[in-house]
């Protein structure tokens, strides 16, 4: 199993301060863009999944204590299988083998400690995947996404049959009730249970003539669209659900599951609800002071930078950040980066300044250069 502590270069002991600053570090030296290394974008992914479990203090005391549940047999609880050392191991599997052709998915959750993951999970539930921009997932957006469901067929309205009598009858294992009834043998006595009847599948019906165009499949296909509203804050790697917009069979419909992959922006970084942007800056400018752009999400903004401003700095720009949820719908801040840039072609004035500025640095210098001459006579004699 990973170690994410290992992972960020912090130690188990490490503030969240530290962490981010670790993360921060590691980020944009193994960031794919900038890191042409063949094993940068799954180290680069390696440090999201760190900073993600250890940026949150609940993910983070679970990990601690538990290591991470993913990377466990049947999500970190095979402890419980273990149980009384294998007696009740070996229970649950008996119980799963007596049960489990009769209650299904239950017997499966005491035999071989699985569950059932609702997502998708239906016959009519339809599973997309749809790629937004970085901006896009921070301001939000409206797409139109186009998909083939199936729907019940116009000709036999999804029964699977043709519109002549009698194309239709009764299931003449189950008598029309979609049940049968099984005894079985159990260290608790004969039981008797229901289960679906095998020959109609529940229905109760069995379809003597087919329908012409879908061929007793009840369904056929269709192009479908729908608008699709991106929430202002969402991640990568979220699923939006579009309720009632999957497949149909008869009177049920399914819903629309759509996985987000958000781009990489070639400027911003978000780290939570913060993001983060390189502010690039001439060394003048820097120096003496003076107004500057700065790219966001939202726009061009322009913003003052005091004199000897160092490069490095970080300055936040509040609300310009990520969009939280909830009453108040806040959002989190911008920190834009100083980075000094290559100097420009400067006017005269310009010049005089620097040139004092770099005087003022000779002097500073001269200084320095003869105490350590001083120095070093002193320790030659």
């Amino acid at each position: 199993m990973a170690d994410y502590y290992e992972i960020l270069g912090v130690s188990k002991n490490a503030s969240e301060g530290e962490i981010k600053n670790a993360f921060r570090k590691k980020a944009m030296q193994y960031h794919p863009d900038k890191n042409k290394a063949a094993d940068a974008e799954e180290k680069f992914k390696e440090i999201n999944k760190a900073y993600e479990v250890l940026s949150d203090q609940n993910k983070r005391a679970r990990y601690d204590q538990f290591g991470d549940a993913s990377d466990q047999p049947g999500g970190g609880f095979e402890g419980f299988g273990n149980f009384g050392g294998g007696g009740f191991g070996n229970f649950t599997e008996n119980f799963g083998d007596i049960f489990g052709d009769i209650f299904g998915n239950f017997g499966d959750i005491f035999g071989n400690g699985r569950r059932t993951n609702f997502k998708g999970e239906s016959e009519l539930d339809i599973v997309k995947n749809i790629k937004i921009s970085f901006i896009e997932s921070i301001i939000g957006s409206t797409k139109e996404f186009e998909y083939q469901i199936s729907i019940n067929c116009d000709e036999c309205n999804g029964t699977g049959a043709s519109n002549e009598k009698d194309s239709i009858i009764d299931c003449d294992t189950c008598n029309g009730t979609g049940v049968t009834v099984v005894q079985k043998r159990t260290p608790f006595g004969v039981m008797q249970f229901q289960n679906t009847c095998t020959n109609c599948h529940g229905t109760g019906e069995v379809i003597r003539k087919k329908c012409n165009k879908c061929n007793g499949k009840k369904q056929i296909l269709k192009n479908s669209k729908v608008s699709i509203d991106i929430i202002p804050g969402i991640q990568d790697g979220q699923t939006m659900v579009v309720e009632n917009k999957g497949n149909q069979d008869r009177n049920r419909k399914g819903n629309l599951y759509l996985n987000v992959a958000v781009e990489e922006s070639e400027i911003f970084q978000r780290e939570g609800n913060e993001v983060f942007v390189q502010l690039l800056v001439d060394p003048i400018t820097a120096i003496i002071g003076g107004t500057v752009k700065v790219p966001t999400p939202y726009g061009i903004e322009e913003i003052k930078l005091k004199p000897s401003t160092h490069n490095g700095k970080e300055i936040t720009m509040p609300g310009k950040g990520i969009k939280h949820g909830g009453l108040f719908k806040t959002k989190g801040d911008l920190i834009a980066v100083v980075t000094y840039t290559k100097p420009k072609n400067y006017s005269a004035k310009e010049i005089s300044q620097l040139m004092n500025y770099v005087n003022n640095n000779d002097i500073q210098l001269s200084e320095q250069l003869k105490i350590a001459k001083r120095e070093i006579d002193f320790a030659k004699k």
